[in-house]
């Protein structure tokens, strides 16, 4: 199902993501993840006879002396990696009380990401999903490809409104079975996660996104304000004014950083904080240069 935007509005939305993607990539985070993603190293190529020129230092000196003549291992450089970009289109994501959406700073992620892998001479893909996968797209290489998965985010209207990580992994792992790096931005407000998470982590190298808008810790002293889940559908009316509520709010926001933390820990995965509204090149200049 897609949004019936015109095509010029559009492109203009993909050409201004995609522009702010490369100003980042380009300048901001300047070559970090490629510090980071080297790929897989030297694999071994061929064996063949000394030439001249050659680098004396790639002689096999057992292969030379068994057939008394020089002889040199060839490696070839892998450096192409799949990067499976992993992006929440549940109903949660829709909220944002800043200049953007939980929804507006995930797709700008992604792309900056995908730009990046892209600079790297990487592989990436793309998996929407809520309770079911909403849509896919296999890893691959070249501008117009990366062009087509920032359209494909941006254009994409979910069939349902829930999230299901859990099959989100499972799915990923089945398309992709090459060793990658699997990016999952989302908030994160689902459960029964964790066996999944944990699985995914240990055939590939899994990195969290988790962002979070700041009234979702912090309720405003507001008086009687109508809320509703997203999710569910499910509405109801808080009275902001009493000072106990505030604080089991703000506490019930903390219990599910700390269990999203726990659990990306326990299953050997990272994870990363971003916040609507906020600067998120910073985190990820600490994240490439920690690692």
């Amino acid at each position: 199902m897609s949004k019936n935007l015109p095509a010029a509005d559009l492109l203009k939305k993909v050409q201004k993501l995609a522009f702010r993607a490369r100003y980042v990539s380009e300048n901001l985070l300047a070559g970090q993840y490629h510090s980071h993603f080297r790929g897989k190293g030297m694999t071994f190529s061929e064996l063949r006879k000394y030439q001249f020129g050659d680098d004396v230092r790639a002689i096999d000196w057992n292969v030379t002396a068994r057939y008394r003549e020089p002889h040199l291992k060839i490696f070839q450089e892998e450096r192409a990696l799949n990067l499976l970009l992993l992006v929440d289109a549940s109903a949660s994501m829709n909220f944002g009380t800043a200049v953007q959406t939980k929804r507006d700073l995930a797709h700008e992620l992604a792309a900056v990401l995908a730009l990046a892998a892209h600079q790297n001479n990487d592989l990436v893909g793309l998996v929407l999903f809520s309770s079911q996968t909403e849509h896919f797209v296999p890893p691959q290489k070249g501008y117009q490809h990366l062009l087509r998965l920032i359209r494909d985010m941006l254009e994409q209207q979910p069939a349902q409104q829930k999230t299901d990580l859990s099959a989100a992994l499972q799915f990923a792992m089945r398309m992709v079975r090459q060793k990658s790096v699997f990016c999952v931005i989302s908030d994160f407000a689902t459960t029964e996660y964790k066996s999944a998470l944990r699985l995914a982590a240990a055939r590939h190298e899994v990195i969290g996104m988790q962002i979070s808008d700041a009234r979702e810790t912090e309720l405003p002293d507001v008086g009687w304000l109508p809320v509703g889940e997203a999710e569910t559908g499910r509405r109801t009316v808080l009275p902001t004014f009493l000072p106990g509520l505030r604080k089991r709010y703000r506490a019930a926001a903390e219990r599910h950083l700390s269990e999203t933390t726990e659990i990306f820990k326990s299953s050997g995965a990272d994870l990363l904080r971003f916040q609507t509204g906020e600067d998120y090149v910073n985190t990820l200049q600490k994240y490439f240069k920690a690692r």
